[in-house]
């Protein structure tokens, strides 16, 4: 791939990852928990995501010269699953017993 390309990549999942870390920080306040408290897991969701997100894209920065489009295409599809991972956690800590 072009070093173009991977740095807009590695660009957009810092972007990305303070996103979801601000989102994380809005939802983790403790007014917003007592109002709603699904808030707690679902901030600590965002959290996991923003974290590994911003580590991926410090990483593609910095091995960007190293990466080939294998490994681009390796790196996504770990990152997909990881998030589809963290959603399915999110989902199983919020189901309500009856």
């Amino acid at each position: 791939m072009s070093q173009t390309k991977i740095i807009f990549a590695a660009a957009s999942f810092i972007f990305v990852g303070i996103l979801f870390l601000t989102a994380a920080f809005f939802l983790r306040r403790p007014e917003r928990i007592k109002a709603v408290p699904l808030c707690k897991p679902a901030g600590f969701i965002f959290y996991i995501i923003g974290a590994v997100t911003e580590v991926y894209g410090i990483l593609a920065l910095v091995f960007k010269n190293e990466l080939t489009r294998n490994a681009v295409q390796i790196f996504a599809l770990v990152y997909l699953i990881f998030i589809t991972i963290a959603f399915i956690f999110f989902y199983a800590s919020i189901k309500v017993k009856k």
